[in-house]
């Protein structure tokens, strides 16, 4: 049986991979630590912050409190919930907000949300300045359950989920996590560095 998680105890597991390892860390309450993780991989950037309507309405002005909280700026953009969002159309969209928004390469790609959030951010944050870092806060179990590392190369599964031939589902392009921060009651962050193959 697994011992209670205490808010005070967040566990750490690291995942070696060299260059390239990252943590995860494991803890109630981790939304409200964002901004300061964010700060301390990437001092003085900016965050632009990826969900869906309907995550938005939950989270997101929590999020926006927590990076503002450590000095960090952001923006957002929200897309429709749901499989239909990992199409090239919104794929675009993110895209130029990300350009338009004037996100550099030492700025940050937060995504906020479940899979398709997971995908669509990570996927954006590859291919935008020819790479951006990516941190993930994921929403739901199954994102928290399938971490994205060099041991598993994937950014978006190599079989489409949609039955759209204009899904991004069918790409391939991911960032290799630095840190995975988890929180048991969905609020959870990750963050990843610019994808290696990614000049």
């Amino acid at each position: 049986m697994t011992a209670p998680l205490r808010a005070s105890d967040p566990i750490v597991v690291n995942v070696a991979l060299g260059e390239r390892s990252y943590d995860i860390v494991i803890g109630r309450g981790q939304l409200a630590l964002l901004g300061e993780k964010i700060a301390a991989l990437r001092p003085g950037a900016k965050a632009a912050i990826v969900t869906d309507e309907t995550v938005a309405r939950h989270h997101l002005a929590a999020t926006e409190a927590a990076l503002a909280a450590a000095g960090i700026g952001t923006t957002s953009v929200t897309v429709p919930a749901g499989e239909t969002s990992k199409s090239f159309l919104v794929l675009e969209r993110v895209c130029e907000a990300l350009i338009s928004a004037r996100i550099e390469r030492a700025d940050v790609v937060v995504a906020l949300g479940g899979g398709v959030i997971g995908d669509l951010a990570g996927f954006a944050a590859a291919v935008v300045r020819r790479g951006l870092d990516y941190v993930q806060v994921p929403t739901t179990l199954l994102r928290k359950s399938i971490p994205r590392s060099a041991a598993r190369p994937q950014s978006i599964p190599a079989t489409a989920r949609t039955s759209s031939a204009r899904s991004i589902s069918r790409c391939w392009s991911w960032p290799t996590p630095r840190c995975s921060t988890r929180c048991r009651h969905a609020n959870s962050a990750r963050a990843t560095p610019k994808s290696p193959n990614m000049g």
